[in-house]
Formats: C-alpha cells, sequence, structure tokens
C-alpha cells in the first residue's frame, strides 16, 4: 500500500496497468512523451485505488473507461459500450480487486 508507478505502454495497454495497479493499491500515472521535447515528459494521474468511483472517473474518462461498483467489487468499462474491461493477462492467481 502507498506504491505509485508510472506507465509509458501504448494506450492500447491502459487497462493491464490499471488492473495491475489496483491488485497491489498502487497509484498509477501514465508519462508521455512531449512532442517538442524527447527528453522531456508529461506525467499524468489516471488511477488511484483509494480514491472513490466519481474521482476515477474524471482521470479514466480521457481513455474511454469508467469504474462501477459490481456485485461484488468495481468493474472498470469501456464508455463506448459500456462492456466490461477486461485485461489480456490471466488474474486466476490473483486477489480479487474490492
Amino acid at each position: 500500500m502507498g506504491d505509485s508507478g508510472y506507465f509509458t505502454e501504448r494506450k492500447d495497454n491502459i487497462v493491464n496497468a490499471i488492473y495491475s495497479a489496483w491488485n497491489i493499491e498502487a497509484i498509477l500515472y501514465i508519462a508521455e512523451k512531449i512532442k517538442d521535447n524527447k527528453k522531456k515528459e508529461k506525467i499524468t494521474l489516471i488511477f488511484s485505488p483509494h480514491e472513490d468511483n466519481e474521482v476515477n472517473n474524471e482521470l479514466l474518462k480521457p481513455y474511454g473507461l469508467y469504474m462501477v461498483d459490481g456485485e461484488r467489487y468495481r468493474e472498470l468499462h469501456w464508455i463506448k459500450d459500456r462492456s466490461l474491461a477486461r485485461s489480456p493477462n490471466n488474474w486466476s492467481e490473483l486477489k480479487l480487486l474490492n
């Protein structure tokens, strides 16, 4: 608890990064290169596991994602079609997210 990290992979892998951060209760940032300066990065908070859905939804909105309370756990969904955003990883060995 209290960890943080930043993510530099492609935006289409963002779901995997969110689930990874969520699982270890880490704050997640995305680092994006600034076009005019290859040595500088813009660091943006995109997920905080200790914040409520409303706060996280504002952070996730630019990436087309939102969170809702499911029957047992919070769930990550795509805005475009309201479908569950699934991670490409096998999560069977990880603890359930709450």
